[in-house]
């Protein structure tokens, strides 16, 4: 059985919130109260999850064994279950490892870890080069719906575009190469720092500056005006909650 899944987590990526979708449509959703970390004002705008809003919520450990339950319920062979998640998803299990102690979540954790598929790889290739999972479901449904960040909803967001591209033949052209795209880019300000001895500090007012410093000063492309800023925008949000590298800086 498939089971399509999202995380959302602090900028430590503990996960503080798990939607789950099945090919079957049975959902799980749930808060999940962080350990060692904590939510940055930057999560909680972006996921509309507080710390107040957690401070009564069961741990990890406790809501793995109820997903595993559940899990258990609907497909008893768990050699059958099939994890797919919009990206490296499986890190924010890696991340909360310390937070699960008891056999069944340790099991569902492992299982998550073994078999968990990245199914934005293979947006790649069929949507014909790297695409949103917003962007994706919205070319799929024909719609235009902003991402809120909320793990279930994702979840199924991710389950309609997997189904389509495996019941049609991959795009010629990626469907975002036609025309200008419309994102809302985060708010506040952002900063990033290159690493050496002469490492050079940036600080932007929002994201919007962020991004077209990059275009212009670090990207430098012949054609400037085809770069995919909402691309860039959620390349930095990944460095921003992995504390990783983007363009040589960390954000």
């Amino acid at each position: 059985m498939k089971f399509y899944i999202d995380f959302e987590a602090t900028q430590a990526s503990e996960i503080i919130s798990i939607g789950c979708v099945t090919e079957t449509g049975a959902t799980f959703r749930s808060l999940v109260k962080p350990q060692f970390s904590f939510i940055s004002p930057y999560i909680s705008q972006l996921t509309h999850i507080t710390n107040e809003m957690l401070k009564n919520e069961n741990t990890l450990d406790f809501v793995f064994n109820q997903m595993y339950d559940w899990a258990v319920n609907l497909c008893p062979s768990i050699l059958d279950w099939e994890f797919l998640a919009y990206g490296t998803d499986e890190d924010f299990v890696k991340a909360s490892l310390s937070n699960i102690h008891t056999e069944h979540s340790m099991i569902l954790a492992a299982m998550m870890i073994a078999k968990m598929q990245n199914g934005a790889k293979e947006a790649k290739h069929f949507f014909h080069g790297t695409i949103s999972l917003i962007h994706a479901f919205n070319h799929v449904e024909n719609v235009k719906r902003e991402q809120r960040h909320d793990p279930l909803e994702d979840a199924i967001m991710f389950q309609k575009v997997y189904e389509y591209m495996q019941e049609n033949e991959p795009l010629e052209e990626h469907p975002l190469h036609n025309g200008p795209v419309d994102y809302r880019s985060p708010s506040g300000k952002f900063y990033c720092k290159a690493r050496g001895k002469n490492a050079k500090e940036c600080e932007f007012e929002t994201c919007e500056e962020a991004i077209t410093w990059l275009i212009n000063n670090v990207m430098r492309p012949k054609e400037p005006e085809k770069v995919h800023r909402d691309r860039i925008m959620t390349n930095i949000m990944k460095a921003v909650r992995g504390k990783s590298m983007y363009c040589g800086y960390k954000w």
